[in-house]
């Protein structure tokens, strides 16, 4: 405020002082003169205050209005050791849903309410599910699912804010022999939907929408396309009317060399973000020797990307997989993923970082991460959320040996064992990372935990995804209280 003061009234002066020289002139006596000169003053003055009350309170793009009192760019005390608890789920958040289900993203509105989706199992059919939080995560009900349900199994992956007032949730339709993108939208915060009947959504093959984002007025979905055999092309859906038509638009990829009969090859996106004016994706690229990381940028807003060249990116080698990505507010980019030290053996991963600070140009494991993800086991980064200025958390998977990070049910029999879920926090805009380690946590426990998606209300910070035991997996939701340093 006190730097706004002091540029709004010198801005203000500038025009009296240019003026001064008047009060030199002849046949004017000086106290005239010396009143003229406090009265410009003070006009100047009122006019700096009137722009000071002018930036706090207008209703602006730059500027919306907002129910959130919690200052997110304030610093949090002690992020790494955040007090964690379950949220118990009751009837409420279930009787409309599925019994057996998984959230993979949320979104916070304006108004403090939590909008969370995904998919749940119910009567052997997969369908997608809408939850909903008015009070800071505490607790949650469930949208009737005959709203998103469509002919066939489905499934929600990403939801994203179009406009000012409309939802956007994208995922995947399954048919018979192929699965089409499949788009939901909601102009009531949630509470009812529809879903989008484009039919150039649908098309041969195997496709499928895993994030959206919006850049201007236009909606950017990323994810894949199955263009053959084992053949799959990294894809974008772009919508200019939020979310009511769609155009597919296949990224050219390099050729990937000599492959072997029917192995799979090709490039698959698995989020998307915007730094400035620029989207960058992350993914990765499939070929005979392996899985290795791939990013995209657009500077079109989605209309055309081009491929991040594997010597931009640091180890760029098999068995390196960036599952998400996120810009903090300086517009340092952060991408996060898995590492196998041995690509053929996929029973031990560590967490994977990469950090971009010209807009994702080039990429770089920040120096102390080798030392910072040296857990045994199979872990993985499958969110980021950025918290003020320079914080942020990471979340996913910290499985034993042999468990897959992203399969359905893991294999691991040993369900009562004591697990955590694997949720890192970093206070150098992703430099160093100290990994959640309290004991005695709501994290640890009976059942492998994923954390898919993180979303903060207020002063809440709320992690969702699942906890798998006894061979089937549950919906779980975590809140952990943040407090702002003063």
């Amino acid at each position: 405020m006190k730097t706004n003061f002091m540029f709004s009234f010198a801005s203000s002066v500038a025009p009296c002082s240019t003026s001064l020289p008047f009060f030199q002139q002849k046949n004017h006596s000086k106290y005239p003169a010396r009143r003229n000169m406090w009265i410009c003053l003070l006009l100047c003055i009122l006019t700096a205050l009137s722009s000071c009350s002018s930036d706090d309170d207008t209703d602006t793009p730059d500027n919306p209005p907002s129910t959130d009192t919690s200052s997110p760019s304030l610093p949090i005390e002690n992020l790494e050791n955040l007090e964690w608890e379950r949220v118990p789920l009751g009837a409420q958040a279930l009787e409309k849903t599925a019994p057996v289900s998984r959230i993979r993203s949320a979104i916070t509105l304006k108004n403090g309410r939590i909008v969370a989706v995904g998919w749940g199992k119910k009567n052997e059919a997969w369908d997608g599910i809408v939850w909903v939080s008015d009070d800071q995560g505490l607790t949650w009900a469930g949208i009737s699912h005959t709203q998103i349900k469509k002919s066939s199994a489905q499934a929600i992956e990403a939801i994203t804010l179009a406009g000012e007032d409309r939802l956007v949730a994208v995922g995947i339709e399954l048919q018979k022999d192929s699965s089409d993108p499949a788009v939901w939208l909601s102009d009531d915060n949630g509470n009812s939907w529809r879903s989008v009947t484009d039919k150039k959504l649908r098309t041969p093959g195997r496709d499928r929408m895993l994030a959206v984002t919006q850049t201007g007025e236009r909606l950017v979905a990323v994810g894949w396309s199955q263009t053959g055999i084992n053949r799959f092309a990294a894809t974008s859906w772009l919508s200019d009317d939020n979310g009511e038509n769609w155009k597919r638009v296949l990224i050219p990829r390099e050729e990937a060399g000599k492959n072997r009969q029917n192995a799979p090859t090709g490039e698959k996106i698995h989020q998307v973000t915007l730094v400035g004016d620029r989207l960058v994706a992350v993914g990765k690229k499939i070929s005979s020797q392996g899985e290795t990381p791939a990013i995209w940028l657009s500077d079109n807003s989605g209309k055309s990307w081009r491929g991040v060249p594997h010597t931009s990116i640091e180890d760029a080698t098999p068995g390196l997989i960036p599952y998400t990505v996120t810009a903090l507010a300086n517009s340092t980019l952060i991408a996060a993923g898995t590492k196998h030290p041995d690509p053929k053996h996929r029973d031990k991963a560590t967490p994977a970082i990469w950090i971009s600070h010209n807009k994702g140009k080039t990429w770089q494991h920040p120096p102390t991460s080798e030392n910072a993800f040296t857990t045994p086991g199979r872990q993985g980064i499958l969110t980021l959320f950025p918290i003020g200025d320079n914080q942020l958390i990471a979340a996913g998977a910290d499985f034993p040996a042999n468990d897959p990070l992203d399969t359905i049910f893991p294999k691991s029999n040993t369900w009562n064992d004591k697990k955590t879920t694997g949720i890192w926090a970093s206070k150098d805009s992703g430099n160093t990372w100290t990994q959640h380690r309290k004991k005695q946590s709501a994290l640890t426990g009976r059942g492998l935990k994923q954390v898919f998606t993180l979303t903060r209300s207020a002063n809440y910070l709320i992690a969702l995804g699942m906890e798998t035991f006894a061979q089937t997996h549950h919906l779980a939701i975590w809140r952990a209280q943040l407090h702002p340093t003063k």
